[in-house]
Formats: C-alpha cells, structure tokens, sequence
C-alpha cells in the first residue's frame, strides 16, 4: 500500500520533526508499507524537487515569491492551494492510496482538499498539544511507549537520571 506523507519539513534539515517524520516512514517501509514523502515550501533545505532518502523517495514543493507572498495571511492562503495543486498531483504521479498529514494545520488542510479531489482516504498526524519534555538522547523510533490502565503515556525504554546522579 502507497502511502504519501505530507510534511513541513524532512530530511536532511535536522529537528525533532523530522526524525519523527523520518522514524514513521522508516518503520512503514520495514513493515511492508511503501511510503513516500511530499515537503511544504517551508522546508528551507537546497534540494532537488525529488530525491530518495534512505530508500524513501521525497518530493519537494519548491516556494515561489512573488509580492503576493509577502502579504500576511495571503502567504498562507497561497502555500496551502499550492500544496493542495502539488499534493494532487503527486499522489496521482505515486499512485498513492492514502494521504497522510503531518501537523501542521497548513499541511493538513491541502492533504484534506487533494484527498477529497482524488477520493482517498486522508489521515493526519498530531502530536499531544501538551506534552512531557523527553529524556535521554537518541531518535524518537529508538524509544518504546507503552499505556497502562489509568495512566498516561510513558516512556518505558528511557529513564531520567536522579539529579546529580550522572556526575
């Protein structure tokens, strides 16, 4: 199954967001899964409009300036039809069989318009609007979760030194 993720950003810019993005694609592929990634014009990376990273082929939704786009909300409104134009067009290129967003909001919505457009289904991405700082270091796919009954979210492969105790 096809699967195209819609980012902000990815790979090879470094954040947090994207080892999250990469560690999802990543793990899809492992399982059988065959995803690929489309990025916002926000991703302020010099790249190709397309190019396989680690096994995973990412097309870029290159940024255009015009006066327009220095207008505030008029930016947003722009990026989000032109994403919405290349999400569309990409999905069909890619024969993609489901549209999967990732946050935010200016991602989620063109994924919503292309998907209803093509009629796939779409899905979106959203992390917890609060959530605990993680410990320790390493890419989030190293880190296991697990729920119990009653209680949150926890890290159960990573745990936080006692204070002063990692001098």
């Amino acid at each position: 199954m096809k699967v195209l993720h819609v980012l902000d950003h990815s790979l090879p810019m470094i954040s947090g967001y994207s080892m999250r993005s990469h560690c999802i694609v990543r793990f899809q592929r492992d399982h059988g899964l065959d995803p690929v990634v489309v990025t916002s014009p926000k991703h302020v990376a010099v790249c190709p409009e397309r190019e396989v990273l680690d096994g995973i082929v990412h097309h870029r939704v290159l940024t255009t300036k015009n006066r327009m786009t220095r207008t505030p909300y008029i930016w947003e409104i722009a990026l989000m039809m032109r994403m919405a134009q290349r999400i569309a067009a990409i999905a069909v290129e890619e024969k993609a069989q489901i549209l999967h967003a990732h946050s935010p909001v200016l991602n989620g919505l063109p994924a919503l318009w292309a998907a209803r457009r093509l009629r796939i289904p779409p899905s979106r991405r959203l992390r917890v609007l609060r959530s605990p700082p993680t410990p320790g270091g390493g890419p989030p796919c190293r880190r296991v979760a697990h729920r119990s009954p009653g209680s949150r979210w926890r890290v159960a492969a990573l745990r936080v030194p006692e204070h002063g105790s990692h001098l």
